[in-house]
């Protein structure tokens, strides 16, 4: 009935459906009834299963597999998971793609097992049905999400059900693997008896959805901290983290299951990566889907027939699309403690999400980690960074609209000081205005095209590098929509400040007023309590006699996001020819010129001008000054500040 309302909203027809739920029962088998098997269905390129992903972007991804893939899904997952016929099989979530599809359709047929299915709308009310259904059949292999044990977690469901009998609870994930996972979930099933070496995360791809796997590893997370600046150019160097402070900690995904090969790779050169540094990670196996479906792109099928310079001429790989390497450690083993070496796979990130600066190369979860660590007012998974054109953006979530001026210094020492990073524009958004997914991913995409095409509602930005600022007046009608908010009313900044789009009412008419007094003599502000800063400290009133109104200066000319990482590898894209594009992966389609207005935007310029694409200085175009100032003062106490603290050399 859902199907029907929904197809009729859509203005689609549905396919023929049968209603297997109560078969009739039949005494005769396949061939009596008429049923042939044609010689094309079994062929290996003949699609016979669809996965349908969607990125967080809302991108779709199609994958084909046929039916030797799908069996040969099936036999890694028995051979590395010791599945047997005697324990029954659980299915729950993500049921129609990657390991959810098989242990809900496959597994259980494929073992000749009994499958408990589980609705996601039933554990969605009550998550306790889940722990007491791998309770009472002694489940010993299930597949789980991590916003699913989040959710459990946030409920404080499964700490009464006993889950002694699970010896492998998988995680997937297709990135870099959380790091509170692990510890959330040992320390809230520790009462239900859940062994903290089985909880296990899952390296899941489209197109395999089990590259590494920790089932069955028998020793917890494996931690490894890397030097940061290594890291940027390319190297693998592990650290003390008590003599680095800035070290980066990883938790590894796993070893390689059974039938599969994984091999670190230049992406530019197809060479093998020596010990010691990262590359993309190209995955050989009989579980490997073949194609994207309907896809004709010569960059897929380049996707799946990847071939090292170096290496066997003929194995052949899939390309993943994601940076990592293998790391070869020793651990106890067993009750007698003997020590084993186990070569890992740990995951960094997707190379389409890298950006380069300067030659080095940077994972955008690590310059967002520590901008949400660095002040309490940042809301945690908050935070964005991407480079539009030259220029080097950061969008942050905030919990406060108070003395957002006051955070801009914050967070550019935070990212200087540990990765060694001058951003060109920091800006804020409101706190429910950060784009993401109903599973609470980022929306990148998304975020990159609110932003170049002018539709990102921030409550305030700002420019970090401005060498020569000169004002030209704001339009009047964004004038009117905007003002200056509560910051300003007690202080000013150094910073150059763009006016907001979206400002709370009742603000229009109150400018960057600062009083000047006699500094012995009592202060007679007297608004303090609802003017506090986001540490809940009282500000105290500043001794300038001036108004500051900030206002951008030019229309962008021309605007080129391509990311320099993304066009030195064009054919790392996640969803190949099969995908339905998001704006943000072809920016030509918004054709920017001198007085451009986005739809919807109201008369809002942006103050994002990139003189002549990628050949530029970092500066930027970004002029916004004090208009209160005379004309002729061209070396006002802004920009000495500016280049007392040498903001404005190059990067």
């Amino acid at each position: 009935q859902h199907l029907k309302q929904s197809a009729l909203i859509l203005k689609v027809s549905l396919p023929p459906t049968y209603n297997t739920t109560k078969p009739p029962k039949q005494s005769h088998g396949c061939r009596d009834l008429g049923l042939t098997i044609r010689p094309g269905w079994i062929q290996p390129g003949y699609p016979v299963i669809i996965w349908t992903y969607w990125t967080p972007d809302q991108r779709r991804i199609a994958v084909q597999l046929g039916h030797n893939t799908i069996m040969a899904l099936c036999k890694v997952q028995k051979e590395t998971c010791q599945m047997t016929s005697t324990r029954p099989v659980l299915g729950c979530v993500r049921s129609t793609m990657g390991l959810g599809f098989l242990h809900t359709c496959m597994m259980g047929i494929f073992l000749a097992a009994p499958t408990y299915l589980v609705s996601p709308v039933d554990f969605a009310g009550n998550p306790n049905i889940l722990f007491q259904t791998l309770s009472r059949y002694k489940v010993k292999d299930t597949y789980a999400t991590a916003q699913m044990l989040d959710h459990a977690i946030a409920h404080t469901q499964g700490k009464t059900s006993s889950m002694q009998e699970l010896k492998n609870l998988m995680i997937a994930t297709d990135q870099r693997p959380r790091m509170d996972v692990y510890s959330k979930v040992r320390l809230a099933f520790a009462q239900a008896g859940l062994d903290r070496t089985a909880i296990n995360t899952i390296y899941s791809h489209a197109l395999n959805p089990m590259v590494a796997s920790r089932s069955y590893m028998c020793i917890e997370p494996i931690e490894l901290y890397l030097d940061p600046s290594a890291l940027r150019r390319g190297l693998i160097l592990p650290v003390d983290p008590d003599s680095d402070p800035f070290a980066l900690k990883l938790q590894d995904s796993g070893m390689v299951p059974v039938s599969t090969q994984i091999s670190i790779v230049n992406p530019e050169t197809n060479t093998l990566c020596l010990v010691g540094e990262y590359g993309e990670i190209w995955v050989q196996s009989e579980a490997n889907a073949h194609a994207f479906y309907g896809s004709k792109d010569a960059f897929d099928a380049e996707r799946f027939n990847g071939r090292t310079v170096d290496g066997d001429p003929g194995v052949r790989y899939v390309r993943t699309g994601d940076l990592g390497f293998l790391h070869n450690v020793s651990r106890p083993i067993g009750p007698a403690g003997n020590m084993v070496e186990m070569q890992v796979l740990f995951v960094l990130g997707g190379i389409g999400e890298t950006f380069e600066v300067n030659g080095l190369q940077h994972f955008p979860v690590d310059v967002e980690g520590s901008v949400e660590r660095c002040h309490r007012a940042i809301v945690r998974g908050g935070c964005a960074i991407f480079q539009a054109g030259t220029l080097l953006v950061l969008i942050a979530e905030v919990r406060t609209r108070a003395f957002l001026a006051s955070l801009v210094p914050v967070i550019v020492n935070s990212v200087l000081n540990e990765h060694q990073l001058v951003l060109d524009i920091v800006a804020f958004v409101a706190l429910g205005d950060f784009p993401r997914s109903r599973l609470g991913e980022k929306q990148r995409g998304k975020i990159l095209a609110s932003w170049v095409s002018r539709k990102m509602r921030t409550i305030a930005q700002f420019s970090i590098r401005d060498p020569d600022g000169t004002a030209i007046p704001m339009p009047e009608d964004v004038r009117r929509g905007s003002a200056a908010g509560t910051m300003g009313a007690i202080g000013g900044s150094s910073l150059r400040h763009a006016e907001s789009l979206a400002e709370e009412p009742g603000l229009e008419d109150q400018g960057l007023r600062l009083d000047t007094h006699d500094p012995y003599a009592p202060s007679t502000y007297d608004r303090t309590d609802e003017l506090r800063t986001p540490t809940n400290e009282t500000p105290r009133p500043l001794q300038l006699n001036t108004t500051l109104e900030y206002s951008p200066i030019d229309n962008p000319s021309t605007l080129n996001s391509d990311s320099p990482v993304l066009g030195r590898f064009p054919h790392h894209t996640v969803g190949g020819g099969s995908v339905e594009e998001s704006p943000v992966d072809d920016l030509s389609a918004f054709d920017f010129h001198p007085g451009f207005q986005a739809a919807g935007g109201g008369g809002y310029e942006s103050p994002v001008d990139v003189q002549g694409g990628f050949g530029g200085g970092g500066g930027g175009g970004l002029r916004v000054a004090n208009r209160a100032s005379s004309d002729d003062d061209d070396d006002d106490w802004g920009a000495d500040a500016l280049r007392g603290m040498k903001l404005g050399e190059g990067r």
